[in-house]
Order: C-alpha cells, then sequence, then structure tokens
C-alpha cells in the first residue's frame, strides 16, 4: 500500500511539473534569442489586480461609450477584448488587424509592443443597461401620454392656445374615424357588388350551356315539342302573360 502511495505521489507530481513547465513555456512563448539574452524578454504576464487597474482606466476614459476605433461600430453584444495599454476593441477587428497589418502592437497608441489582451463584456453590460433604460422611459411615457389624454377629455384646459391645440386633436380623430368608417363601408359594397357580379357569372354560365344543351337537340325532338305545344293549346306566355300570335294556331282554329 505504501508503495503504490508513493508511486501515486509521484506520479501526481511529475504530472504537476509537466503542467506547470508547459504553462510557463506557454505564458514564456520565448523563442532561442530570447532565452540566451540576445533579445529582450516580454514582459510578464499582467495579474489580476493589474488587469482590474487596466479595466478601470478605460471604463475612466469612457472606452465602452464610444464605438470601435477599428469599425467604427457600436460594441453592443460582440465580443470585446481590452489590451494591456487599456484600448478596448472587437475581439474580431484586433484580429483581423493582426493577421492583415502583422504587426502586434496597439492600433491606437503604436507603443503597446508585444501587448496581451483580454476578453471582456463591459461594453455588453453597458448596452444591456442602455437598453433596459430606453425600454423603461418609452413605457412610462407612452403610460403618462395616455394619463394625459385622458385627463384633457375630463378636463379640457382652459387656456386659449391649448384649448385650440385639443380641439384640433379631438377634431382629427373625429375625422380619422368618420374615414375609417366609410372605408369599411365602401369596402362592404364593393364586396356586395363584386359577390353579385360572380352570381351574375354563374349564371350566364348555366344559361350558356343551356341554350349549348338545347341546340344539341335532333329536328324530330323540336317536332315533339311542337306538337305537344300545339296540344296545350296555350294562348298566353307563362312569363310575361302576353297573348301568343301564333299564324299557325289562328289557321288551326278557321279549319276548325
Amino acid at each position: 500500500f505504501m508503495i503504490e502511495h508513493n508511486l501515486g505521489s509521484d506520479m501526481a507530481r511529475r504530472r504537476r511539473r509537466q503542467t506547470k513547465r508547459i504553462t510557463e513555456r506557454k505564458r514564456s512563448n520565448l523563442n532561442l534569442a530570447q532565452r540566451v539574452g540576445l533579445l529582450e524578454k516580454p514582459a510578464p504576464l499582467l495579474t489580476d489586480l493589474e488587469w482590474k487597474a487596466v479595466r478601470l482606466k478605460a471604463r475612466e476614459r469612457g472606452s465602452h461609450h464610444h464605438p470601435c476605433p477599428i469599425c467604427c461600430e457600436p460594441f453592443r453584444m460582440a465580443k470585446q477584448v481590452i489590451l494591456s495599454c487599456s484600448h478596448v476593441f472587437h475581439h474580431a477587428c484586433i484580429r483581423s488587424f493582426e493577421k492583415f497589418s502583422g504587426n502586434f502592437v496597439c492600433p491606437i497608441c503604436r507603443s503597446a509592443k508585444d501587448y496581451q489582451s483580454k476578453v471582456i463584456d463591459d461594453g455588453a453590460k453597458l448596452y444591456k443597461a442602455n437598453s433596459i433604460v430606453l425600454i423603461q422611459a418609452w413605457f412610462r411615457g407612452t403610460i403618462a401620454r395616455r394619463r394625459y389624454f385622458e385627463m384633457l377629455e375630463r378636463a379640457p384646459p382652459t387656456n386659449p392656445k391649448a384649448r385650440n391645440a385639443f380641439l384640433m386633436r379631438r377634431l382629427a380623430r373625429t375625422s380619422n374615424k368618420i374615414v375609417k368608417e366609410a372605408k369599411r363601408k365602401e369596402d362592404a359594397l364593393d364586396a356586395l357588388f363584386a359577390q353579385i357580379n360572380a352570381n351574375l357569372e354563374l349564371s350566364r354560365m348555366a344559361m350558356d350551356a343551356a341554350d349549348i344543351r338545347g341546340s344539341l337537340l335532333a329536328s324530330d325532338e323540336w317536332m315533339k315539342a311542337k306538337e305537344s305545344w300545339e296540344k296545350r293549346d296555350d294562348t298566353d306566355c307563362p312569363i310575361c302573360m302576353s297573348t301568343l300570335n301564333s299564324s299557325a294556331k289562328k289557321q288551326k282554329r278557321k279549319n276548325a
């Protein structure tokens, strides 16, 4: 048990040392010239207290109230980066600047070489706070205006100028109501006429179909229909009640 415990402790210590070396290598990122002292080593990483001081300096300058210096667009909810020189940019903007310029210097001060950067959300918090204030102001203004107009309806102003303005608003509201009602009735009439036209079109189609079917009767059938009419001896039209003037019927009566 002791041997296994010692082996486990040794492995844990070795893993911690390896992790520490990797972390230090990532933090330093020194090349060979910097390691042997031919070139100046980069500045050590900022501590949390130093980053707090940098962010406080950016807030005092009002960087979050101004747009991004690269794209000139407001930060809003986009990812935001602060540099060790306390200048603030969009994350995508500063990465594009590094990629296309090849210079790892601050685009504003040009003095912070091999700067350090940190992702922050100060711009997003400010944007949320401003949005909340605007929404509350709009809501309160709407409620206040509604209550103000309700009070005016109950107690019109006595000042001549204010009274004229109040009466003009009331007249405009009444005119709008009349126009809307007339438009509604006009739309209703248009719908009625459209329905009548559709019914007439259906009637025409039905009558045309009946005429076509009637014109297709054979001559024998027409003769049978004529004989049936002569047998009934109709003298008046069943539709208009006018007297039928038929020479055939008159000739038939003379013969009889």
